[in-house]
């Protein structure tokens, strides 16, 4: 009597796939949570020290640039914050127009150039490998027909 054919799982397949886009994912949006406290911190030093000590331009008050620190910042929070949750839905092989928005979000340095200064390099580096590993993942047809 012949034995019965055991097929492999292909959500299986697909979550190993995706394993090392979901870490570098995670990585990415880590990097650029802390890229942006520390944004955030040099805003709050912006707007509480004096302007005389600074030595900055008068256009350029410290008020002026807390503000737009900040608000970069808290832009930069939400957007590595939408990054992270979609890890998450790529993990479960959920959401699929939300994990490709977050891996374009993650390909395209939207405000991290103005984040904390020289630490924004290397979380504009991580994101662009992230987003195009990620993106060349999800793309594959098994993959995109194993999200739910």
């Amino acid at each position: 009597m012949p034995q019965p054919i055991e097929y492999e799982s292909t959500t299986f397949d697909a979550k190993q796939a995706v394993l090392v886009p979901v870490i570098l994912l995670y990585v990415a949006a880590g990097l650029g949570v802390l890229t942006s406290l520390a944004t955030l911190t040099m805003g709050g030093f912006f707007f509480f020290a004096h302007p005389a000590s600074l030595g900055v331009p008068p256009p350029l008050t410290p008020t002026v640039i807390a503000v737009w620190l900040g608000f970069f910042s808290l832009l930069n929070l939400g957007l590595y914050g939408l990054v992270a949750f979609s890890a998450r839905r790529l993990q479960q092989l959920r959401s699929y127009p939300m994990v490709m928005t977050a891996a374009i979000i993650t390909v395209v340095p939207l405000c991290s150039c103005v984040t904390a200064g020289g630490f924004s390099i290397p979380v504009v580096l991580v994101s662009l490998v992230a987003g195009v590993w990620t993106l060349v993942v999800i793309m594959k047809p098994e993959i995109k027909a194993a999200f739910v």
